[in-house]
C-alpha cells in the first residue's frame, strides 16, 4: 500500500498482542518508528485510560525476532 507520503507499508497479520507488517528494507527505520508510535496514539484516540505501548522489531521473518 502506498500512502500520500510515498511509504509502502502493508499490515499483514494480527495475533494476540502482535501486529505484523511488511515494508521495503530501505523504509525499515521509518516503518519501525511508525509501528511503535501508533500503539500509544491509537490508545489515546479511542480513549483508553491506560495507554497500550509497543516496540517494533525488524527481521527477515517472524522466527528471527522471537
Amino acid at each position: 500500500m502506498s500512502s500520500e507520503s510515498g511509504y509502502r507499508l502493508a499490515i499483514c497479520a494480527e495475533h494476540l498482542d502482535e501486529l505484523t507488517a511488511e515494508f521495503p528494507l530501505e523504509e525499515q527505520e521509518i516503518g519501525m518508528k511508525l509501528m511503535t508510535d501508533m500503539y500509544g496514539e491509537a490508545s489515546k484516540r479511542i480513549g483508553l485510560e491506560v495507554l497500550v505501548t509497543g516496540t517494533a522489531q525488524a527481521g527477515p521473518d517472524w522466527y528471527s525476532i522471537h
